[in-house]
């Protein structure tokens, strides 16, 4: 996540539980598959010291020319940045042979990936995130695929009620559904704000809320234009196979549909293979990876220092074993 700012300014979530999970001496190739303003990538190659490399990775051209610079400055060649999702990852550190080549394949030390959309494109009110500055129905973090206002027109009312069911869980979904097209169809939803009121509209005042009722609509919209929990799913994936001996893989994320995947596909790992009953084999087979974080959140002072930091939550495998 980063701070507000036009330099994609950026304010690491949970720095001091990634920083903990490097290693005082430090692993030498790393990969941040979410750079943005690469707060946590500067971080780590400062901990890691001289001999540690980096791959960084992004789809936002702002958050790539404004790290690129910052990593130039303290890295100079020690760090690459690639436009690219993060769920082409393995393809990024195959093609470009980059870590040590282990059983046939590349390998990294260390990776991390800071899943969700960063402060900095929200507070630019030109991104379309926000409901409270008006913009654009965008939504896209990179600058390739459909819209938000897209997405709403194409989509039936049924299919978009699904959608914000989903991925938001959105009360009265159908009927913000219904809202949504209608005001857009009539001209009155041209900007962020213009289709939140138009859905606070359609929710009605009712009781004391804690939060704007745009709130889970806009969160629901948004995961579905940039298609991140495909996006988290494939870099599941590709995880266990780019880590090498001792290395290990760090996420962050930021609900709970994102954590709820990250910790099952964890668990997976960490629990070994399951061997059908009546095998003549004892002691089971340990297990490629152990949990190196189990989930911890933002401490309260950090929560008190960055609001956006209060649904992080942090979990990492390493791996301690190859396949038998």
């Amino acid at each position: 996540m980063t701070e507000s700012g036009g330099t994609f300014s950026h304010r690491p979530v949970l720095l001091d539980e990634v920083l903990g999970l490097t290693g005082r001496d430090g692993e030498r190739f790393w990969v941040d598959c979410t750079l943005g303003g690469a707060g946590h990538a500067m971080a780590i190659l400062e901990r890691a010291g001289d001999q540690a490399r980096l791959l960084g990775l992004d789809r936002d051209d702002s958050a790539i020319a404004a790290a690129t610079a910052r990593l130039e400055a303290v890295a100079g060649d020690r760090a690459i940045v690639v436009r690219s999702r993060f769920s082409q990852v393995d393809e990024v550190v195959q093609e470009r042979q980059y870590g040590r080549l282990v059983r046939g394949r590349y390998r990294v030390d260390g990776l991390i990936a800071d899943i969700g959309v960063s402060s900095e494109q929200i507070d630019r009110a030109e991104r379309g995130f926000s409901y409270g500055r008006p913009g654009p129905l965008d939504m896209r973090m990179g600058s390739e695929g459909e819209t938000a206002r897209e997405l709403i027109e194409r989509l039936s009312v049924n299919d978009l009620a699904t959608l914000l069911w989903r991925y938001g869980e959105v009360p009265r979904a159908v009927r913000v559904a219904a809202a949504m097209k209608e005001a857009l169809a009539a001209g009155e939803a041209e900007t962020t704000t213009e289709l939140a009121r138009a859905i606070e509209k359609a929710v009605g005042s009712g009781a004391k809320r804690s939060h704007n009722p745009a709130t889970l609509p806009f969160q629901a919209l948004r995961i579905a234009v940039n298609d991140e929990l495909g996006e988290l799913e494939r870099l599941l994936d590709q995880l266990p196979e780019l880590l090498d001996m001792g290395g290990v893989g760090i996420l962050i994320t930021f609900h709970s549909l994102e954590d709820r995947m990250v910790k099952q596909r964890f668990a997976e790992l960490t629990q070994g293979p399951v061997l059908p009953r009546g095998l003549p084999i004892t002691g089971g087979r340990r297990a490629n990876f152990e949990l190196a974080e189990r989930g911890a959140g933002a401490t309260e002072r950090e929560k008190g220092e960055n609001s956006r930091a209060r649904s992080a939550r942090i979990r990492a495998i390493r791996r301690i074993a190859w396949e038998a």
